[in-house]
C-alpha cells in the first residue's frame, strides 16, 4: 500500500500534506481579505457546501457573493493566522 491507496478514519482518503492545508487556508483569508471572488471560488471543489449557521448554508458558489456583500461593507479586513 502506497500514500495513495491510504484511507483516513472517515474514508475520505488519505489527508493532504500540512503545507497544502495551509496554503489552502491562506489562500481563503487573501480571497477575503482582497474581495477577490475568483480567488475564493478557486478555494472550493465544485460540489462543495457550505455550513456557517445562521450566516449561510448551502453550495459554495452561493456563499461567495454572501462572502464578498459582507465582506464588502467593511472598511478593511485582515485575517491573522497563526
Amino acid at each position: 500500500m502506497n500514500s495513495d491507496d491510504a484511507q483516513s478514519p472517515n474514508g475520505m482518503g488519505a489527508a493532504p500534506p500540512i503545507e497544502t492545508v495551509r496554503e489552502l487556508i491562506y489562500r481563503y483569508c487573501r480571497a477575503l481579505d482582497r474581495l477577490d471572488a475568483a480567488l475564493l471560488r478557486a478555494c472550493f471543489h465544485d460540489d462543495a457546501r457550505i455550513e456557517m449557521g445562521p450566516i449561510y448554508t448551502g453550495p459554495a458558489r452561493g456563499f461567495i457573493q454572501v462572502a464578498m456583500d459582507f465582506m464588502g461593507q467593511m472598511a478593511a479586513t485582515r485575517h491573522l493566522v497563526g
